[in-house]
């Protein structure tokens, strides 16, 4: 297994804007906060911009009577979005978990023809009751842009999690869940990811049966199966106790041809108190095939590392967000064959997807 240096201590020097267009998507979209950095609710719009350059192409609102779009995900295309809105509260915007908002979902598609642009519209999806997503949630558009999986959280106590597909074109869906019981941290289901092909779905699943995946495992989902026990399901690919090493993992992340699989967390240790501490930002990268560690980066205490994209010509973007966090913290960078590159987002971003 090979680690690398600390993300820190890394050159900043990195690819040219030419360069970086042959390797990278065109386009991202950014969620970010239209407003005074210190209110109370952090509403976001969808900023529409180049991954090169960092020029803003569009700015979309949020529909009415939503105030901010929490979650994106983008298909292979690079023109495919889709985003999740609810109406968030100052109330809900100071609590460590709002679920508390119906959402809905909409598709964004940027037009190139002439001057690019971008055109929201209301999917053919259910809105999803209140309860069972989070403004933190994860969505994953699968590579066609054909499917989205959706992390479902816990209506209400003792309920499972779960996660949830959805046929794009017609709102129809499967769901698998795992049982209260059966889960060893909350939320027990996180971070879809998908497969090229549109079948498989990478997620990270902390669940005590199997006693393995207590600490985390990350288990391929077989989305052709009808719904239900989401191990029952799926087959386990990368186990937390094959690294002897605390972590708590919060992405997972499979490169296009499904061949590796990145995890980030935060790394830690168990005080004597009998506290679990985290303070160290890491990155796995295993082979998807075999579970095998291929190699691993650490960052600066006080960050965290969040992989968004991949592919054969480069590692990925990493969104690095501070532990203090706020309006405005979050950066990007794409590590290169030649080097790291930042890209430039819109002011006050709090999330963005490529």
């Amino acid at each position: 297994m090979r680690s690398d240096a600390n993300l820190g201590n890394r050159p900043s020097t990195g690819e040219s804007a030419s360069q970086l267009s042959h390797i990278a998507p065109r386009y991202f979209v950014a969620l970010a906060h239209p407003g005074h950095a210190r209110t109370q609710i952090p509403t976001a719009d969808a900023v529409v911009a180049n991954t090169a350059t960092g020029r803003i192409i569009a700015r979309v609102a949020v529909p009415k009577p939503y105030n901010a779009f929490v979650a994106v995900s983008g298909a292979e295309d690079d023109r495919t979005f889709v985003l999740a809105a609810q109406e968030l509260t100052a109330q809900s915007a100071r609590s460590q978990l709002n679920t508390s908002s119906a959402t809905r979902f909409y598709q964004l598609r940027i037009s190139t023809a002439g001057q690019p642009r971008a055109v929201l519209t209301a999917l053919p999806l259910p809105v999803l009751p209140a309860g069972n997503f989070s403004e933190f949630g994860s969505i994953a558009l699968s590579p066609d842009g054909t499917r989205l999986a959706v992390q479902l959280f816990a209506a209400e106590y003792r309920s499972p999690y779960g996660v949830r597909v959805y046929d794009v074109a017609n709102g129809s869906y499967r769901t698998w869940i795992l049982a209260h019981d059966d889960a060893s941290a909350s939320p027990s289901i996180n971070s879809p990811s998908w497969v090229a092909g549109g079948k498989f779905l990478a997620i990270l699943v902390y669940s005590n049966k199997p006693r393995g995946c207590t600490a985390g495992c990350v288990q391929l989902l077989d989305t052709t199966t009808s719904g239900g026990n989401v191990m029952a399901a799926s087959r386990t690919i990368f186990r937390t106790a094959k690294l002897h090493r605390l972590v708590s993992w919060s992405t997972v992340l499979v490169t296009p041809d499904g061949s590796q699989t990145l995890i980030a967390g935060m790394a830690g240790k168990k005080l004597r108190s009998g506290i679990e501490e985290f303070y160290l930002p890491v990155v796995y990268d295993f082979s998807t095939p075999s579970g095998d560690v291929r190699w691993h980066f650490a960052g600066q205490s006080g960050q965290n590392l969040y992989p968004l994209w991949t592919s054969a010509k480069a590692r990925f973007f990493v969104l690095t967000r501070p532990n203090a966090d706020r309006i405005g913290s979050v950066s990007a960078a794409i590590y290169g064959p030649h080097g790291i590159f930042q890209v430039k987002l819109p002011a006050q971003t709090l999330n963005v997807a490529w």
